[in-house]
């Protein structure tokens, strides 16, 4: 039989694959098509896709994601603001109180420099209250964008590709777990907490006696860089490992967020054991959360190590 006489069913084919996902404009509205779906994009989050995207949408993932990070991007920004803004206003609040109680004890001329600088630090505080309540507004602004564009994306129930990563990461909860209840605001202060975690370098300096696995884990409270090339994928977490106590660590380590460390388990005796699961999860690493989901695999694997041991002793 030749190959030309063979009837070919397109249709059963591509359901061996993932639908494709294409932009739809119609009736004055944005909807994103996949296979014989229609999932509508609210009218506010299409106005801004149509806004970043002037010269025209064209594939709906590199949209989508692009936007994505640029509107945590911007939140980022936003709520740095606001906290400078939060600061300069307790200052100031603060250095009227300090003027109110100069002019109840001064005359003459330092009661007129004091009259003074308390007018222009008035004007000061309504012109900084403006601007925190502008902040603040678009603050809750762009968080709307970013849940509405996410739950867009969840509404495709994509698996697989950069659209599955994505929705995958983003039904996980960003919050620590409750069980990593061994945490520290620093690295040293890990160091301080088990002196075995601690080695002398050549250069006199204490360290971590630590084997540095994996870097670039994601959660969403410490992203973006706000310096990073957009569509950045990777996070400011890096994971090691501590033979000595057999602990398994996420430390996170950027210049725009404080260090923060977690002890994700123990048990881990076995360093191949510890390097094969971390190479194993690397594949998974660009998802957001994916730190979240790090964590609690970590987790079940000391469990398990746990239980052996003690049924090991038991025995």
């Amino acid at each position: 039989m030749r190959p030309d006489d063979i009837e070919y069913n397109w249709e059963d084919a591509m359901t061996h694959y993932p639908p494709l996902v294409t932009w739809q404009r119609r009736d004055n509205c944005l909807a994103l098509r996949t296979g014989q779906r229609l999932t509508l994009v609210p009218a506010q989050l299409a106005a801004h896709l149509l806004k970043a995207f002037p010269d025209g949408l064209d594939d709906p993932t590199d949209d989508l994601l692009r936007a994505e990070e640029t509107l945590r991007r911007r939140a980022e920004n936003l709520r740095q603001r606001s906290e400078q803004l939060t600061l300069l206003l307790a200052r100031k609040t603060s250095r009227v109180g300090e003027l109110s109680r100069v002019l109840g004890v001064c005359d003459g001329g330092a009661r007129h420099r004091a009259l003074d600088e308390r007018r222009r630090l008035a004007g000061d505080l309504r012109e900084l209250v403006g601007e925190a309540q502008q902040v603040s507004d678009e603050m809750h602004h762009t968080d709307w964008l970013i849940r509405a564009l996410r739950t867009v994306v969840l509404a495709l129930d994509c698996d697989d590709g950069l659209l599955g990563e994505a929705a995958r990461g983003w039904r996980r909860s960003s919050l620590r777990p409750a069980w990593v209840t061994e945490t520290y605001a620093s690295e040293d202060a890990f160091l301080d907490g088990d002196a075995r975690r601690a080695v002398t370098a050549g250069w006199g300096g204490r360290v971590t006696a630590a084997e540095h696995l994996t870097s670039g884990w994601r959660r969403d409270d410490d992203e973006p860089d706000p310096d990073a090339d957009p569509l950045e994928l990777a996070g400011p977490w890096e994971v090691g490992y501590v033979s000595r106590t057999g602990e398994l660590y996420a430390l996170r380590r950027c210049h725009y967020r404080a260090e923060e460390l977690w002890v994700l388990g123990w048990g881990f005796a076995d360093g191949d054991a510890a390097r094969d699961l971390l190479a194993r999860a690397q594949a998974r690493q660009r998802e957001p959360n994916s730190l979240l989901w790090l964590a609690d695999l970590v987790h079940d694997a000391s469990f398990r190590t746990s239980a052996n041991s003690s049924f090991q002793d038991i025995a």
